[in-house]
């Protein structure tokens, strides 16, 4: 916020308040209030500036009284009295556009505002705020954030919060355009995407909680962290070639980073029927973050705006109450970590301990790959909550960020598991693996949990047997065998191991035809 906003404001206000009293046109409501917008925010670019702008569709005639980028605007001396008109107009103008769900829609009388999106054909309210002398910074907020003109901003995550958060502009546009393309994929059957992550859930909180909003918001905040991680590695913004390897990972496996992105439960916007509307989403939200300038991040950036999407109540369900990080800085360093420690976090949350001890190690003077290296193999998270860990591997990449890409590929160490599970039946070699929704397990040898990139090449193996067809013939490339040219990935594994992932294979061949075992625990 620049030194004379406060001043500008206040003078802004009082104007405003004489004018009114006169009984002023609404056109001087809009001249006062563009004047105001000019000096406060030198970076609004006034060419893009349309005033009484002349919309004539399918029957549409009318004069916008404002149009600036994404933003309709309409004016009323009097907001309470006159709110159904301006609603009225509004969703006219917006109708009449090419793309009107590109548009926000705000009523205003200089003083309120009311930011509307269109929404199955009628005006929805997104948020609404009010100037006031006395709150320059929320104001300033406010404005900055409706109107995005300001570029380099160093992130914080009260600014996240305001800028993408569930009363942001940004927040309410992508929400109605994410519900119009659930709408063209979810047809008369909820997609198994869906159901998927609505089970994983159910098993996380012990209830069933996983609406379609919650889906959409956790859908919102995948994209979001991982288009934050990507900009601050490139320091570019994608190319349209590369949006889509946002979602299924491919464009962080080119950065050397194969594990931060999988495909999964949110790769449903890359379906054919709103693959475009969904890239285009992604390219406006890419837009939006280049406001900052990620080199001189220096907190966890998710965590809010994590706690503000997510439903409060189901994270209360879960014990999900987020480390501030001051507190996570003070606990490691009252723990004595330091370069010649390890650190393991079992319930990491959106990353703020991890994200801390990164911090910490480039204070001890690490830096580059070595900074690279070190976190990779020194430090780890789990989570039980799947969109934590994809927050939490994001915010990890954020960390590092300015010392990425490095040469080689590296894992991101931040596992989706139940550090509380226990292993049952005496199998100490074996951890079972519960399904979620169902009675069953699959189990895996333990042995595989020190190798992390072998153990994903046996879930990858068990998922090709089970496609292979069920019986032996047809898993022979698996064998013992076909161990010694090398080709498959699991040359690794002892007989042991091998012996142990057959029985892997049949629990989890089991689990993909129910008919043969329904009822078994693997």
């Amino acid at each position: 916020m620049e030194a004379a906003f406060p001043q500008r404001l206040r003078a802004y206000l009082d104007g405003l308040a004489q004018a009114k009293a006169r009984g002023i046109h609404h056109d001087e409501l809009r001249r006062r209030l563009w004047d105001f917008l000019r000096d406060a925010f030198p970076s609004l670019d006034a060419e893009e500036l349309e005033l009484e702008r002349h919309v004539r569709a399918l029957g549409i005639r009318g004069y916008i009284d404002a149009l600036y980028r994404h933003l309709l605007f309409e004016f009323k001396r009097d907001l309470e009295g006159e709110r159904a008109k301006g609603l009225e107009e509004l969703q006219r103008y917006i109708s009449a556009q090419a793309e009107p769900q590109r548009y926000l829609g705000v009523l205003t009388d200089g003083e309120s505002f009311e930011v509307y999106v269109l929404r199955n054909g009628a005006l929805e309210k997104a948020y609404g705020f009010r100037l006031e002398a006395e709150k320059t910074q929320e104001a300033w907020l406010w404005l900055e954030g409706l109107l995005f003109s300001q570029r380099r901003v160093r992130p914080t995550a009260q600014d996240v919060v305001h800028r993408f958060g569930e009363r942001s502009p940004v927040f309410a546009q992508a929400r109605a355009r994410l519900w119009q393309m659930w709408g063209r994929v979810r047809g008369p059957d909820l997609p198994i995407k869906f159901l998927e992550w609505r089970r994983l859930l159910s098993h996380v909180y012990g209830s069933d909680v996983g609406e379609e909003e919650l889906f959409l918001r956790h859908t919102y905040l995948a994209i979001l962290a991982r288009l934050m991680a990507y900009l601050a590695i490139v320091r570019r913004l994608p190319t349209g070639e590369e949006l889509p390897g946002l979602v299924t990972g491919e464009a962080f496996r080119r950065l050397g980073l194969p594990n931060l992105v999988e495909e999964d439960f949110f790769a449903w916007v890359l379906e054919e029927s709103v693959r475009q509307e969904a890239l285009s989403l992604l390219g406006g939200l890419a837009q939006h973050l280049a406001v900052y300038d990620f080199g001189s991040l220096n907190e966890d950036l998710l965590k809010e705006l994590y706690q503000e999407l997510v439903d409060p109540k189901t994270r209360h369900d879960l014990g999900e109450f987020y480390t501030p990080d001051w507190l996570a800085e003070r606990t490691l360093r009252e723990a004595g970590f330091s370069r010649a420690t390890s650190l393991l976090d079992p319930a990491c949350g959106s990353g703020t301990f991890l994200f801390t001890a990164i911090r910490l190690l480039r204070e001890q003077g690490l830096k580059g790959e070595e900074l690279v290296r070190h976190a990779g193999g020194r430090l780890a998270g789990l989570d039980v909550h799947p969109l934590a860990v994809i927050i939490a591997r994001c915010t990890f990449v954020l960390a590092l960020a300015p010392d990425l890409p490095v040469a080689a590929p590296v894992d991101v160490p931040i596992y989706m598991a139940d550090a509380l599970l226990e292993t049952k039946g005496g199998l100490q070699d074996l951890i079972a693996v519960p399904v979620a929704g169902t009675r069953r397990a699959f189990h895996l040898p333990a042995a595989l949990a020190q190798h992390p990139k072998q153990m994903d090449d046996a879930i990858e193996a068990l998922g090709e047997m089970a496609r292979a067809g069920g019986d032996e013939e047809s898993v022979k490339p698996w064998t013992t065998a076909s161990r010694t040219s090398g080709n498959k990935p699991i040359g690794f594994i002892s007989d042991t191991c091998l012996a142990r992932l057959w029985i892997g294979y049949h629990t989890l061949r089991a689990y993909t035809h129910p008919k043969k075992q329904e009822g078994t625990d693997g």
